[in-house]
């Protein structure tokens, strides 16, 4: 309902830009745990610009944000917008420790 109510008021490109914002921080936040050589500033590279420039780790840790990337373009699609409204919200309420 809530997401209607914005799409009705033009707004729907903020909200497609602020679930951005969360899935790059979840995805680089997720990721951290499993390896320690993925960064923030790699992990959103590749979300905003499907590459990173200048980049000389393992190819290991790319495959992975990529596939963080992958798997996040598919929550819009086979979701209702009322769960990611959700998601989002509850995603506001976390620390932004980057």
């Amino acid at each position: 309902m809530a997401f209607h109510t914005w799409s009705s008021i033009g707004v729907a490109a903020v909200f497609a830009e602020a679930l951005n914002g969360h899935s790059i921080a979840f995805a680089y936040h997720s990721g951290k745990i499993e390896n320690e050589n993925i960064t923030y500033h790699d992990t959103r590279e590749i979300f905003e610009h499907d590459g990173v420039t200048s980049y000389t780790g393992d190819l290991r840790t790319l495959f992975e944000i990529r596939n963080a990337k992958d798997a996040n373009e598919l929550f819009p699609r086979h979701t209702q917008p009322s769960a990611a409204l959700f998601f989002l919200k509850k995603s506001a309420n976390m620390p932004a420790s980057i």
